[in-house]
């Protein structure tokens, strides 16, 4: 945890009980930990809220691309209607041109 071996955190739990007193240590120990406790929760609900975020622009960049697909069928559909309007309308000129 943090890199600190035993003697590290021995060293720390020393210069605490110096600084606080024996009687305010534990009070200080809870404390931290309350501190520790809210931390990790307030970085879980930012992780949580970051995460939603993405998949809510992932979802809407999905619905982005079938609309842009749905359009490209629309233009493709008309060009081939437009195509076979052409292609009738000249069988019709040669038929009339025969008659």
């Amino acid at each position: 945890m943090f890199g600190l071996g035993m003697p590290e955190i021995l060293f720390i739990m020393v210069i605490a009980l110096v600084i606080f007193g024996p009687r305010k240590l534990p009070e200080v120990g809870r404390t931290a930990g309350k501190f520790i406790r809210e931390f990790r929760k307030a970085s879980q609900q930012i992780e949580n809220q970051v995460r939603m975020e993405f998949k809510e622009a992932e979802k809407q960049e999905k619905e982005q691309e079938k609309e842009q697909e749905k359009e490209k069928e629309a233009k493709k559909q008309e060009k081939i209607e437009e195509v076979e309007t052409q292609d009738k309308n000249e069988e019709k000129k040669v038929t009339e041109g025969n008659n």
